[in-house]
């Protein structure tokens, strides 16, 4: 839904080049996904450090 808000907000041109520049960041996303996936510590190393 945002690709398509981003479209309408551009002045002009295809929303393939909306969805080609939202590659990265979804790309960066799923890797976090499967890094968390891997090892879970890594989610709650900070809460451990407030609540010990």
């Amino acid at each position: 839904m945002n690709l398509y808000v981003v479209q309408g907000v551009r002045p002009a041109g295809p929303i393939t080049d909306v969805i080609i520049g939202a590659l990265p960041v979804v790309g960066v996303i799923f890797a976090m996904i499967i890094l968390l996936i891997a090892v879970p510590d890594i989610a709650l190393w900070l809460p451990s450090l407030v609540y010990d």
